[in-house]
């Protein structure tokens, strides 16, 4: 067995201060966290290497955190969808999503971002947990207050420092309406964030697929 290096040991405390941040916090809080026997716990399964094994989301559920990750992107209208496809820096990227429908230079485009300007825009990975139609996702965003998110909001998350990686743990939908492309087979496709540990991938899926509980859909409030 190897020991853990010097850098994930630093890289570990980092997260901490990263997460205390600047602002005390209370004692009683320390001591809850002792108290639960959680904090022990915690410690226990990165010694026995379990934690790799764990779901994150059903993890933050159990520590009483929000019910989904959020996150605030800096969504920038202004910028087309090739110059925001290169800023993702992606591995792969589906040439259908920079291309065309007639396939000629100036044809039009099959992707397009809607709007102008600049706008602080909060996003939320949306998780049915469940095998759903995109029919059913949509239905449980709005009894949620939420609706889906557009591409503009898809690409930004793509290429945004904080959540650019996110799709290595899972692919990261975009059911915008505005959004579906119908390929030259009559199927209609959304786009998808997508990867591994070793490459990440702009993509698109069938519409009519069955959303099985890996995946999350990228929405905003109503």
């Amino acid at each position: 067995m190897k020991e853990a290096t010097l850098k994930q040991g630093l890289q570990f405390l980092g997260e901490f201060e990263r997460q205390f941040g600047d602002k005390p916090i209370p004692r009683e809080n320390f001591q809850s966290a002792l108290d639960t026997g959680l904090l022990a716990d915690f410690i226990k399964a990165i010694k026995l290497g379990s934690l790799g094994e764990a779901d994150r989301e059903d993890f933050q559920k159990v520590l009483g955190l929000p019910k989904w990750r959020s996150f605030v992107l800096h969504v920038n209208c202004d910028l087309s969808v090739e110059q925001m496809v290169k800023m993702g820096k992606y591995d792969f990227v589906n040439e259908n999503i920079i291309g065309e429908t007639d396939g000629e230079p100036n044809g039009e485009p099959n992707f397009t971002i809607l709007g102008t300007g600049q706008e602080d825009i909060k996003t939320i990975l949306f998780r049915p947990n469940k095998v759903v139609t995109s029919e059913k996702v949509v239905e449980m965003m709005q009894n949620d207050g939420l609706k889906p998110a557009n591409l503009a909001s898809l690409l930004t998350f793509g290429f945004s420092k904080e959540t650019k990686d996110i799709q290595r743990e899972y692919p990261v939908i975009c059911l915008d309406p505005v959004s579906v492309w119908r390929d030259p087979h009559g199927s209609l496709c959304v786009p998808v964030l997508w990867g591994l540990s070793d490459d990440r991938d702009l993509s698109l899926l069938w519409l009519e697929n069955a959303w099985y509980p890996l995946y999350r859909f990228l929405a905003v409030c109503e």
